[in-house]
């Protein structure tokens, strides 16, 4: 096989920025806002910006936190406001907004607050789909139909990239950044945080300990984070979340589709969920949670034990409950 060396792709992709702030504070009540950056090329630095920053409030560059206590001398509204994060080339704002400060007096809250258990919101079906009936699973992907790419590892604190042929790339232990380029890759990151991206062909792109950054880009790709807390992007094409145990850590899930699908097999193969079928595991055995504008997804981690102990695997970050149904699932 041709082994091919090429030089790092320079390509810088802008950060992504999300939250949702609030729009109404009553005259000496704190404030506050912090948004969530990520920058899927390792090594960047954040710094975040304001646009028509209230009078009152303070700004902090490094973490995008607006906050501060208006007094009556503020009450009116602040219109245009708009909160920026720049990685080393690129800018990404969120929507302005406004943020009006009222002359209400902030309720008195009573020293004891009696628990509030939240209301288990059963999973949302497509209305096309039998009740729990489950996702089909990718074909593996075809590593050897296109042209021979590269084999390599990388050296500690290398940029490893890919040619445009079939390529299969590994990281060290340290925090590697791997980019796959064209063709059908296989992107293994190390022990490291590592940033691991496919490119345009339909990828494999694997996590493994360290809170990796993995995308997937161009093509229908399969992303598995291994463990820790990892963030995983698909990019174009239907693309495949992989989550082989319980106790991998919290994953966030980007610009999750309604083509997409989390495989839960490696899991719902244990025994404590022998006892049914697919579609009836999922409907025990799986809960979606409403939190703000995304969806946690959760499975009960003793199954058919007598306990109700959901943990949470992953957030689809700002996807909302009614855009996930049981077809965006594999169960077996």
């Amino acid at each position: 096989m041709a082994i091919t060396i090429v030089a790092a792709n320079s390509t810088n992709d802008a950060p992504t920025i999300s939250g949702t702030p609030g729009v109404a504070i009553a005259k000496d009540s704190p404030y506050s806002f912090t948004p969530s950056a990520v920058d899927v090329d390792l090594g960047d630095t954040l710094i975040f910006s304001i646009a028509n920053q209230p009078t009152w409030a303070n700004f902090n560059p490094t973490t995008g936190q607006l906050s501060g206590t208006p007094t009556t001398a503020n009450v009116g509204t602040t219109s245009g406001i708009v909160i920026s994060v720049t990685g080393s080339i690129a800018t990404t704002a969120l929507s302005p907004f406004a943020l009006d400060v009222t002359s209400t007096t902030p309720p008195v809250i009573p020293p004891v607050v009696p628990p509030v258990v939240p209301p288990v919101v059963p999973p949302v079906v497509p209305s096309d789909a039998p009740l729990g009936a489950s996702g089909t699973a990718f074909s593996p992907i075809d590593f050897s139909s296109g042209k021979d790419g590269v084999n390599r590892t990388a050296k500690p604190g290398e940029v490893l990239s890919g040619s445009a042929g079939d390529d299969v790339l590994k990281g060290k232990g340290s925090s590697d950044r791997i980019n796959g380029g064209g063709g059908n890759d296989i992107v293994k990151s190390g022990g490291g945080n590592d940033a691991s991206k496919g490119g345009g062909g339909s990828d494999l792109v694997q996590g493994d300990g360290g809170n990796d950054t993995l995308l997937g880009n161009g093509g229908d790709d399969i992303l598995v984070g291994g463990t820790g807390f990892d963030t995983l992007k698909g990019g174009g094409g239907r693309d495949m979340f992989v989550f082989k145990g319980l106790n991998e850590g919290k994953d966030k899930i980007l610009g999750f589709s309604s083509e997409d699908i989390i495989d839960l097999r490696s899991i719902f193969a244990q025994p404590q969920f022998a006892d049914a079928k697919s579609e009836t595991r999922f409907l025990k055995y799986v809960q979606l949670t409403q939190v703000g504008a995304s969806t946690e997804v959760k499975v009960d981690m003793d199954g058919i034990g007598a306990g109700k102990t959901f943990t949470t695997l992953a957030t689809l970050s700002n996807t909302g409950i009614g855009a996930v149904g049981s077809r965006n699932f594999v169960i077996s």
